[in-house]
């Protein structure tokens, strides 16, 4: 009986200390969470990402180029390689007119959201505010493109490498779509219009001057 009474005493502890090593590591992995990183219900798998992307990034431009550089950088590296697999992996069933356009295609959609990349470094600065998150925007779609021109095309069977590469590449202007929302000029614009202070402008966001940019 007294061997039965300190083998279920022996399991408690085991579990309370089992509870508590969770609770702690939890409490842990949250406060490494970068807070540019905690907007809204983004998922604690999306938090990890956005942190491991930015760092520990203390000012929003920081972590806004941080983002954008880290998308750029695996566009720039994907790319070439991925347009080649693309023209290899083109079904023989598909019209050669048809596989000229899918190509296109890809092509376009690839260089118009490196081209919009290129465009949000200067944008986290200067410009409109909302311009920046609406860019965003477009180069999420612009990525999506060339998978959506191969489903199109019923006698092409899925190319694993673009499905692939657009699902891992959005999530990364997630990320940037959520530190986004943290834009300093926002909180300022959102401000200034709950104080009337856009009565003759319709709430211009233009009339939002550039932050003080901390990165050279």
């Amino acid at each position: 009986m007294s061997f039965n009474k300190k083998h279920v005493s022996l399991v408690m502890l085991l579990g309370i200390f089992a509870l508590s090593f969770a609770i702690h590591a939890d409490a842990n992995q949250q406060s490494a969470i970068n807070p540019f990183c905690t907007e809204g219900d983004v998922t604690p798998q999306m938090r990890a990402l956005c942190t491991k992307m930015i760092g520990s990034a203390t000012k929003w431009d920081q972590a806004a180029i941080a983002s954008v550089n880290r998308i750029s950088r695996k566009a720039n590296r994907s790319v070439k390689h991925l347009l080649s697999t693309i023209e290899a992996k083109l079904a023989p069933s598909v019209p050669i007119s048809k596989k000229s356009q899918i190509m296109q295609i890809c092509k376009k959609g690839y260089q118009e959201a490196i081209e919009g990349l290129q465009e949000c470094s200067s944008l986290i600065t200067v410009g409109p505010f909302t311009s920046y998150a609406t860019t965003l925007t477009s180069i999420y779609t612009s990525f999506e493109d060339c998978k959506d021109a191969i489903v199109e095309e019923k006698t092409q069977p899925e190319i694993f490498e673009v499905t692939r590469f657009t699902k891992s590449i959005q999530r990364l202007v997630d990320v940037a779509l959520i530190i986004s929302k943290k834009d300093p000029r926002a909180a300022e614009y959102n401000d200034k219009l709950s104080k009337g202070e856009f009565k003759d402008s319709a709430g211009d966001p233009s009339l939002i001057g550039p932050i003080n940019p901390t990165i050279s």
